[in-house]
């Protein structure tokens, strides 16, 4: 699984543009809109071999113990081609706390290692509710934005 996560899937902080009601650091009663998710698309056929995806889409949906999702997407605005995707995805931190300690014991590299550690450290703050705080709240802006500059 290690080797398909670094080549495919997606570690993901949504954060709400929505007012937010800020907390003094002692209190964590409201809610900042900040969510993780960690999510994988994959073409329903393997363009090469022509080979289905939904057997180890499946498997990979059972492992993180989520539903295999399909939707469809258009190619581009001028055509009316689509391409049908599976997706797998989570965002409970009940269902990302096994896959965070199989990454932690089986672990990336490169790139995905890092991204994989900041969404760790947003998991944590989010567990803590130190993100229903302002210095929280901003230390996730700062992990975020780091990892889009």
């Amino acid at each position: 699984m290690t080797g398909f996560i670094e080549a495919d899937w997606h570690f993901g902080i949504k954060i709400s543009n929505k007012k937010r009601k800020i907390l003094p650091e002692t209190k964590s009663s409201a809610l900042n809109n900040v969510n993780l998710v960690f999510r994988l698309d994959q073409r329903v056929y393997d363009i090469t071999t022509k080979s289905s995806m939904e057997p180890i889409m499946l498997i990979l949906a059972d492992q993180l113990n989520c539903n295999l999702l399909t939707f469809k997407y258009k190619l581009d605005k001028e055509t009316d081609k689509v391409r049908r995707v599976y997706s797998v995805s989570i965002t409970s931190p009940m269902q990302l706390l096994p896959l965070i300690e199989y990454l932690n014991n089986y672990k990336l590299i490169g790139i995905k290692y890092k991204d994989f550690k900041d969404w760790e450290k947003v998991y944590h703050i989010i567990i803590l509710k130190t993100h229903l705080t302002e210095a929280g709240y901003q230390e996730i802006m700062k992990i975020k934005k780091q990892k889009y500059e």
